[in-house]
């Protein structure tokens, strides 16, 4: 890809959110042979949620206007997949309208899953089952929510169903 240009899927982007969560509910289930696969299934989840925050914002980028915004955008947000990071936070929002409170409901287990994602990586920190299992389903939350906030985006005539934020 060169710079100042933006990915765009047609007609949908494929689904590689799905097939990480699966992987991780088998990593999960493998955990009770290998300890490690519990620490496998954090740093997946995440990337389940990335790819699919990327997808998105991908697709909202295409949309701005002019397009020296957008190639401006798009140049400067290099890496904007990761949402407990506030500079993506705030391009997330600004791009979907949707806004993001790391401290209330499952964006606030999502902070916890994140901090969980970077001590696995960085630090090497065993995880049990219990914990993994939180990472799941917190992302498989926020995965839903993201899904809701795509679909709006991408049938805004459908705007009579919330995008619940909690």
């Amino acid at each position: 890809m060169t710079p100042g240009t933006t990915r765009t899927w047609t007609p949908v982007p494929p689904p590689y959110h799905q097939a990480f969560l699966e992987a991780v509910g088998r990593l999960i289930v493998d955990g009770a042979r290998d300890h490690m696969s519990y620490q496998l299934a954090v740093v997946l989840a995440q990337a389940a949620c990335e790819v699919l925050v990327e997808q998105l914002l991908d697709a909202q980028i295409s949309k701005v206007q002019p397009e020296s915004v957008r190639d401006w955008i798009a140049d400067r947000a290099k890496h904007r997949n990761d949402l407990s990071d506030e500079r993506d936070r705030k391009l997330y929002s600004a791009l979907t309208g949707d806004e993001i409170n790391a401290g209330k409901g499952f964006w606030q287990e999502y902070t916890k899953h994140g901090k969980r994602r970077h001590d696995v990586v960085h630090a090497g920190k065993a995880i049990s089952k219990e914990e993994a299992m939180h990472s799941y389903d917190t992302v498989r939350r926020v995965v839903a929510h993201l899904l809701e906030v795509q679909r709006r985006l991408t049938n805004p005539d459908d705007a009579s169903r919330s995008v619940p934020t909690s």
